[in-house]
């Protein structure tokens, strides 16, 4: 508990709330009453839920060469996505059978197939239009170019210079 301490103790949130917003921000509301003196948000949009909330800062992701490389492998995929193909990813994803698709992976593996990818594709693990700080941040460190399902508010990116947003349904 916040009043047991003397050390100042931060969230850095990078999920997302999947909809249930009253709850995430009477959540967000109690962590920062009783545990946490800050909760940081990378999505200016969800920040915008609960920033009258004392302790709840916006700040903006980015990225370090130190987590990718620029290095050319020669590109042998059409694209990567790095997230779990179910629901509505898999809905667009599987669509997609005539292209070379990255596998979703980590450490080694995950590095070559960034190298290796023409650009990445985001979508969303649900309805809402959050974007996903890490793996804008990976696209970063990477130069990959990325086509991501629309935003309620990329930034710092922007649509047709940073990224490439597309709703949904197309």
């Amino acid at each position: 508990p916040k009043n047991q301490r003397k050390c100042k103790v931060a969230l850095w949130f990078l999920e997302r709330p999947a909809g249930k917003f009253p709850e995430f921000v009477a959540r967000t509301k109690e962590l920062l009453e009783t545990q946490l003196e800050y909760c940081i948000f990378a999505d200016r949009a969800m920040h915008s839920h609960v920033k009258h909330l004392s302790g709840a800062i916006f700040m903006p992701g980015g990225s370090h060469t130190a987590l990718g490389s620029l290095e050319d492998r020669g590109k042998s995929f059409d694209f990567c996505h790095m997230s779990y193909n179910w629901g509505r990813r898999g809905n667009v994803l599987n669509e997609l059978p005539t292209l070379k698709i990255g596998e979703n992976c980590w450490g080694d593996a995950r590095h070559d197939t960034l190298l290796k990818s023409k650009f990445m594709v985001n979508v969303h693990q649900d309805a809402d239009n959050f974007h996903e700080p890490l793996r804008f941040a990976l696209c970063a460190a990477y130069g990959i170019p990325m086509i991501s399902e629309s935003c309620f508010d990329p930034y710092p990116y922007e649509d047709m210079k940073d990224i490439i947003t597309v709703p949904y349904g197309n």
